[in-house]
């Protein structure tokens, strides 16, 4: 058991590790509060959908960059600068939210400057941990990485919660701010060396080079195992993403009439079933993460027919708990597979590939999802998105097997 943890035995990355903890679980309750506030303004999936594409449009324009440059430069550097920035917009928005009537398209100024500075930051996020620590760590840290990311998304939409009811948003998003300059202050004083596996690349490519963009999507073109997962991991993100963040958000305020503090507690069941999927696969740690997939996926088909059947919110914890151990070790075995495949020289594109998704792909997808949601119905909608995500796992899975049968 003490192996499945051994990366917190180096002290900067145990460092790390801590500190961005109370940051993600600032990030996660500043993402509910966000949208109780949307919700509270429109009861409607496309309203969150608005907020989420807003998000997207940048992130879309400058993640491929932002890993080009965080491949080429220290992320440490970057990481500093971009919490930093990252701070200063969550403490405009508490100040505005607390003194003033802040407006949808308010939000969208924020939502759009935060996809900006979160282009930069989310590469240098996924590069800086492999760069605390020896390369033979990697695969412990990124299950390690996933059990502090989701911890803090188990405790984050809790903390809402009660925030929430007790005064509103906007001493959510101030503790956010805070939290946001502690991890910029602590990165100051972490100390990193660079793992690349060659030198020269990182002197014949400038800084946000054509060649080296040109090259990383070659990369996974070529490679035909890394393909699999990056169209596996856009699949996921572009259904499951909008389904958790846009429909089931507002479907379950709507047809539950939820209360701030009940809101944050619904979607902390789903929060620390990922959390407990985390420690399953931390302890587990399969040798052959992409096999998780085919026992996974069609239970989570399952499982999001019952959501939408449910009448009684207290069987809606456990269900939500459940589908959240399986939301979670979809995304994490195929981040998972990506991180131990991918050459070191190009982690930090393959950082903007995930990004991409998360912070461009699924959210852009939201608002359109969101709005078909509210047009044909949230029942049809669940069991449309889920049934195209069975389907759509299944012919890639199939045609991996048929490209790795013939080689």
């Amino acid at each position: 058991m003490q192996s499945r943890f051994s990366p917190l035995k180096y002290p900067h990355y145990r460092k790390y590790y801590f500190v961005q903890l109370i940051s993600l679980v600032g990030t996660w309750s500043h993402d509910l509060a966000r949208a109780w506030l949307i919700l509270s303004l429109a009861e409607k999936s496309v309203a969150l959908g608005g907020v989420l594409l807003t998000t997207a449009i940048p992130a879309m324009i400058f993640l491929i960059p932002g890993g080009t440059l965080v491949d080429r430069s220290n992320p440490k550097r970057t990481l500093i600068v971009t919490k930093t920035l990252l701070g200063l917009s969550a403490l405009l928005l508490a100040y505005l939210t607390e003194f003033s009537h802040i407006t949808y398209l308010q939000l969208l100024f924020f939502a759009f400057f935060e996809g900006l500075v979160g282009a930069f930051d989310f590469p240098a996020l996924q590069t800086v941990a492999s760069r605390l620590l020896p390369k033979e760590e990697l695969q412990q840290v990124i299950a390690l990485n996933a059990t502090n990311f989701h911890m803090s998304r188990a405790l984050g939409p809790l903390v809402a919660g009660l925030l929430l009811a007790w005064h509103g948003p906007s001493v959510v998003f101030f503790l956010d701010a805070i939290s946001f300059f502690i991890l910029a202050i602590a990165l100051s004083f972490i100390n990193m060396h660079l793992n690349l596996d060659s030198k020269d690349e990182k002197k014949q490519d400038s800084l946000l080079s054509w060649n080296s963009l040109l090259s990383g999507s070659q990369y996974i073109l070529k490679n035909k195992d890394i393909l699999y997962r990056v169209l596996q991991f856009f699949l996921s993100v572009s259904l499951l993403y909008p389904l958790s963040s846009a429909i089931f958000r507002a479907f379950f305020k709507i047809k539950f009439e939820l209360s701030a503090e009940i809101f944050g507690y619904v979607f902390s069941a789903s929060a620390f079933g990922a959390l407990v999927g985390a420690v399953i696969l931390t302890v587990a740690k399969p040798r052959n993460p992409m096999n998780v997939l085919k026992a996974v996926i069609p239970l989570l088909f399952g499982l999001h027919l019952l959501l939408i059947k449910i009448e009684n919110i207290q069987f809606l914890y456990p269900i939500m708990f459940i589908s959240g151990i399986f939301t979670f070790l979809i995304f994490a075995t195929v981040n998972m597979s990506l991180q131990i495949k991918v050459m070191e020289t190009f982690r930090g594109r393959i950082g903007s590939v995930i990004g991409l998704g998360w912070l461009a792909i699924g959210p852009m997808l939201s608002f359109p999802i969101g709005w078909f949601a509210d047009h044909v119905g949230f029942e049809t909608s669940v069991i449309s998105i889920s049934l195209t995500f069975l389907v759509g796992s299944a012919v890639l899975a199939y045609l991996n097997q048929r490209i790795t049968d013939h080689k």
